[in-house]
């Protein structure tokens, strides 16, 4: 997950320092023109917004580039990559389609998939364990 750079603030920091020598006012930020360029990020609430400058100015400041995908937004969920994301829209921008809800168990997981004592062919461990699935075996089921 990309981590926001805060760059609107770091510059707003640089403006009112010049404040503080008399160089500058400080204005409000929400008057700041975030329109000069368009580089859409999805941002943790499930928003896509036109970049950075806008997510930050709208008070979000998690979120990863591109567009969010059309779905309602959930988290946290544990990808079947083993991973977890704070919600499935950053799964989905990730690659990941296979998720469950909740975080990933602390342990790794497993490379492939596993054959649950329900009979289900889960794509790792962790995944049969987020399931409630108490012993597997390597492998697809049969």
């Amino acid at each position: 997950m990309k981590k926001p750079s805060g760059s609107l603030f770091v510059m707003l920091s640089v403006l009112c320092v010049l404040l503080l020598s008399g160089m500058l006012s400080c204005g409000d930020p929400s008057q700041i023109d975030c329109s000069y360029y368009t580089q859409p990020v999805c941002g943790l609430d499930g928003v896509t917004y036109q970049n950075d400058c806008a997510a930050e100015k709208a008070g979000e400041f998690t979120y990863m580039d591109g567009t969010c995908p059309p779905i309602v937004c959930s988290g946290p969920v544990c990808g079947s990559d083993g991973t977890s994301y704070l919600t499935s829209c950053f799964a989905v921008l990730s690659g990941i389609t296979v998720y469950m809800t909740g975080e990933c168990p602390f342990s790794p997981c497993s490379a492939g998939p596993v054959c649950g004592d329900d009979s289900v062919t889960y794509a790792n461990d962790c995944l049969a364990s987020l399931a409630g699935v108490a012993t597997w075996t390597p492998g697809a089921c049969p």
